[in-house]
């Protein structure tokens, strides 16, 4: 009997140490959102955030091929590709899954389920929005939120005109999604690395026809390293974002906006770092795109990272011009 009892009481030992531990290795899964939440969505313009979310294992690593369901909640205040309520999209190799052919329907709060499946095991989150009828509504509430967090939404770029200026359709494009105000909350980092921290300002002049404007895009990189030298990894996210007219000979200047795009890892080397966001976003102007490309050139050196960020939007109209921005960027290690 003694001996019975002590092998019922070992037994329970173990099975509480196996739940401490796995109790301290935290849940196998989680759902980051990287766009989407707390976003402004225009109907009249059909400009919206489509969710995007990253997928992330234990160690805080992307996982690949876990099948994620986007489903609008409560009725019609929006769709997804095809005019659906629901929709289920593998993640990539970096982990991501985004809500494709997302379209604000009705005003109001806009509530979505996520959902993220992999090897038997599933977590869930919640992404909340709100639909407005007009870029006027929208930028009021932008406005409200005095520019903090990022946004997914902003523009430059657009069709050419006679004499190498852009069209005037390009009004409607750069700045127009901005006045929508599409304001995004961030995803805090939290592998457990090395944290820096810096600001940056870069210009982008648009030349129109009659006139020009210069956009100054604002914002905050943060990196995160798992490691200091040799092979690096990581990961950077862009936050604060804000976009001001800061000189203009064009009529009908639109408020400062927010402005963002998704974060992603960081890899190189000590002596050359990099990081890079794509994506490609609805303009103001029904039927045309936006590719972004947001990069990070740098080095590690003690308690800093030196480099250059750079931006480049190009609009999906006929003979879009590049227009590509620059600045140096010092991250503080915080």
């Amino acid at each position: 009997m003694v001996r019975a009892a002590v092998g019922v009481i070992a037994s329970g030992v173990m099975w509480v140490a196996a739940v401490v531990v796995a109790a301290s290795q935290g849940p196998p899964l989680r759902i980051a959102v990287l766009a989407g939440e707390d976003s402004v969505n225009v109907i009249q313009q059909k400009t919206a955030v489509a969710p995007l979310v990253e997928v992330r294992d234990r160690n805080n690593n992307p996982v690949s091929g876990a099948l994620v369901t986007f489903a609008v909640q409560g009725g019609k205040s929006a769709s997804f590709q095809g005019g659906v309520s629901t929709i289920t999209v593998a993640t990539n190799a970096a982990g991501q899954a985004a809500a494709t052919g997302f379209t604000p329907l009705t005003a109001g709060a806009v509530n979505i389920s996520v959902e993220a499946a992999f090897q038997g095991q599933i977590v869930t989150a919640a992404i909340s929005q709100v639909n407005v009828l007009t870029a006027a509504e929208a930028a009021a509430v932008a406005g409200g939120a005095s520019g903090a967090g990022s946004g997914s939404g902003a523009a430059a770029g657009g069709g050419a005109a006679g004499g190498g200026g852009l069209s005037a359709t390009t009004v409607g494009i750069i700045g127009g999604v901005a006045a929508a105000g599409a304001v995004v909350g961030t995803q805090a980092l939290d592998r457990g690395g090395d944290s820096y921290r810096g600001t940056f300002s870069m210009a982008g002049i648009a030349t129109f026809a009659n006139c020009a404007r210069t956009d100054t895009f604002t914002g905050t990189l943060l990196i995160e390293l798992d490691g200091t030298s040799g092979a690096m990894s990581g990961r950077a996210e862009i936050r604060d974002g804000l976009v001001q007219v800061t000189a203009s000979t064009c009529p009908g200047m639109l408020p400062p906006a927010g402005w963002g795009m998704p974060g992603g890892p960081v890899s190189g080397t000590e002596s050359s770092l990099r990081f890079e966001s794509r994506d490609n976003v609805q303009s103001a102007t029904p039927g045309v795109t936006l590719d972004r490309t947001f990069t990070f050139l740098g080095a590690v050196s003690g308690s800093t990272i030196a480099g250059q960020v750079e931006m480049v939007w190009i609009a999906s109209t006929p003979n879009a011009p590049v227009v590509p921005m620059r600045s140096p960027i010092t991250l503080q290690k915080q």
